[in-house]
């Protein structure tokens, strides 16, 4: 009788192992298919952040510091040089 009781306690932990497997290789798939279409769906404003932050549209220069410094610094012609005030 204890055989009986021991073999289906192993057996049924054997299948409970096995289903927790399978539902958390289910269950990471899922995740997997949402993180590519949230990848997918910002990919396009990450590439024009990047491009955004390399192209430099504005120049802030003190009135105090050194022109002599931005001498060698070539500039696109839309970019917009302001001369402020440190406060």
């Amino acid at each position: 009788m204890s055989t009986i009781i021991f073999f289906s306690v192993l057996l049924l932990l054997t299948v409970g192992i096995w289903l927790v497997a399978v539902i958390s290789l289910w269950y990471g798939r899922e995740l997997l298919k949402r993180q590519r279409a949230l990848t997918m769906a910002l990919l396009p404003y990450i590439k024009k952040m990047e491009q955004d932050k390399a192209t430099m549209k504005a120049l802030h220069i003190n009135k105090d510091e050194l022109l002599s410094k931005y001498q060698e610094v070539t500039l696109p012609d839309e970019i917009n040089i302001r001369f402020t005030e440190e406060k």
